[in-house]
């Protein structure tokens, strides 16, 4: 079960190319792992510190593991929730928003994780 993510840093910033590359380290109860994410410099700015590059990176490591990814990114939009303590550009329906517009591999789970957050 996904327990933190930490954003180590982008391997390359720059408003004027088309893409930008942040490192994460992704703790879960039975591994840690450090992965990077690519996208758009504008899902890095769209979304404060942490952008949608993080959700990316996210459902690439647990894809790859053949894990829950909806339970896992809901438990990281209330992580960074919590971390950040700010629930306006860190909240659940902000980063839903956030990953719609620009996280393209969100939208495979985008139904499930709202339907979710219907029942709780």
């Amino acid at each position: 079960m996904f327990k933190s993510i930490n954003h180590l840093g982008n391997d390359k910033i720059s408003y004027t190319v088309d893409t930008i590359t942040s490192s994460f380290k992704i703790i879960d109860d039975d591994f840690e792992i450090i992965t990077s994410a690519t996208g758009s410099p504008m899902a890095y700015i769209g979304g404060g510190p942490l952008g949608t590059l993080n959700a990316k990176a996210l459902i690439f490591v647990y894809e790859e593991r053949k894990l829950n990814v909806v339970a896992n990114l809901i438990r990281m939009f209330l992580y960074e929730q919590n971390k950040y303590n700010d629930k306006n550009w860190a909240s659940i329906e902000k980063n839903i928003v956030k990953n719609t517009k620009f996280n393209e591999i969100f939208l495979k789970y985008k139904d499930e994780v709202e339907k979710y957050l219907l029942i709780v």
